[in-house]
């Protein structure tokens, strides 16, 4: 399951990118002086969420290459196990 939540990261942060270049398209494409600052702004905020999912992609490829898990304990009979794999 982190191996999913893993790859749902790559995809956000693709998209992220994404939307950072087609803003930068449009606010050249605008004469407006609105619309040109809009796509701007737009874009620069598209490219801090992509700064911020590869943040969290490298923290859980760490946390891949370290071995970690996320355990949880079954109320049932009290043993632990991975709720991630």
């Amino acid at each position: 399951m982190i191996n999913n939540y893993l790859d749902w990261a790559k995809r956000q942060r693709k998209y992220a990118i994404q939307h950072a270049l087609m803003n930068q398209r449009r606010s050249k494409t605008f004469t407006d002086p609105w619309a040109k600052g809009f796509y701007i702004g737009l874009g620069i905020a598209s490219s801090d969420e992509a700064h911020r999912w590869r943040k969290l992609q490298k923290d859980i490829e760490s946390r891949i290459a370290e071995g970690w898990f996320v355990a949880a304990i079954d109320p049932a009979n009290h043993e632990l196990y991975d709720i991630l794999a």
